[in-house]
């Protein structure tokens, strides 16, 4: 059996612990030794923005999957793979292509006021180890200067879903205030009564796991811990053998929008409002003014069209609570990356994660176990 619950009121299970919600509007904390976490009032579920005030949201509905979805599909085809960024605020003459149009339209519904947004595009399903997002080119020019300071992370992470093949089952996998993997075999750090970090009671790691699902959009604090595993239960398997399967694209496509968001400067190294000048998907004034390019011309839906995304709670027996199943994580990067020595963390879930990676739709909510540093 599983609780459904909204992502909202799964703070109030994880009180003293992962506070989900609740964050400023503020750059994700510079050093990864920062902890400190800002509190503040918790709404419901409604029409009003509130993403730019949480940890992590779930919204379905936010693109039109019948006609925009595809373009992007085609334009993230001929973009590449390569990262770009865009300045903010913008005018929709200003951006070079409807990928830019539909993520700035995105956080102006959001009421999100970051000035920079980095994005690229993947059109397939691949494994992608658990990482959190960095300022990578300044990390690699200040380590080959001999300077070592604190990873710079992103405001925010999003994940924009547009097309899933048939038998893609590839969650996007969140760790709650976790920032590397070193992290998810440490205590975590949480906010006391009188403003300061007390230790957790219990070593739990928090995970969320958000299924692809065309037209959805995930989106959570920049510096935090997130993978795709490929097989669908590979972090439960003693091996893989056999190579990964990437067409045809109607059973095994996944195709995704990844864009992060910076506050006063964006990233290091990489090409801000380039201009695209093939851009055969851009406006044209030639272009017979009807419904479906006004749609076209807006790109995302309205915020009061987009619908949250509750969070299903494993209900179990006491005894099936007991039961634990060995979990590996893979962990991208290199030592200073990952924060480990080695390449993957041994964790226990609840028997309930292999449900939780299989799931079609339902976000869910899984706790796993780390041992004390």
């Amino acid at each position: 059996m599983r609780t459904n619950i909204s992502i909202f009121a799964l703070v109030d299970l994880l009180v003293h612990k992962t506070n989900v919600l609740g964050f400023t509007n503020e750059s994700a904390s510079a050093s990864a030794s920062s902890r400190s976490r800002s509190r503040s009032s918790i709404s419901s579920c409604s029409q009003a923005p509130l993403s730019t005030k949480s940890k992590i949201d779930v919204w379905n509905n936010v693109i039109d999957v019948d006609h925009i979805a595809p373009s992007l599909h085609e334009e993230s085809r001929r973009l590449g793979l390569g990262h770009k960024v865009f300045s903010r605020p913008s005018i929709a003459a200003s951006l070079s292509n409807n990928i830019e149009r539909t993520l700035d339209s995105i956080l102006t519904e959001l009421n999100d006021d970051a000035k920079y947004v980095e994005y690229w595009t993947r059109l397939e399903w691949r494994s992608i180890h658990a990482h959190a997002d960095v300022d990578e080119y300044r990390a690699k020019e200040e380590q080959k200067a001999g300077e070592i300071n604190d990873f710079r992370y992103p405001r925010n992470g999003h994940v924009l879903y547009l097309q899933v093949g048939n038998q893609v089952k590839a969650p996007t996998c969140v760790f709650l205030n976790r920032t590397s993997g070193g992290d998810l075999l440490r205590k975590q750090l949480n906010d006391s009564e009188n403003g300061e970090l007390d230790v957790a009671e219990e070593d739990n790691v928090d995970l969320i796991t958000v299924p692809a699902v065309p037209g959805r959009l995930l989106r959570f604090q920049g510096n935090y811990l997130h993978a795709v595993p490929r097989p669908t239960d590979f972090w439960l398997l003693k091996f893989v053998k056999g190579s990964q399967t990437f067409e045809p694209e109607e059973e095994w496509g996944r195709s995704v929008v990844l864009f992060n968001t910076w506050n006063d400067e964006p990233p290091l190294g990489l090409p801000v409002d380039e201009n695209d000048e093939d851009n055969s998907f851009g406006e044209s004034d030639s272009v017979e003014e009807n419904e479906d390019t006004k749609r076209v011309r807006y790109n995302c839906n309205k915020m009061h069209e987009w619908f949250p995304a509750p969070v299903e709670l494993h209900s179990t027996s006491l005894e099936e609570q007991q039961q634990r199943v060995s979990t590996k994580v893979w962990l991208l990067g290199d030592y200073r990356r990952r924060d480990y020595k080695m390449q993957t963390v041994k964790l226990e879930a609840e028997e309930g994660l292999r449900k939780a990676l299989y799931q079609g739709k339902d976000v869910m909510y899984t706790k796993l176990w780390s041992f004390v540093l």
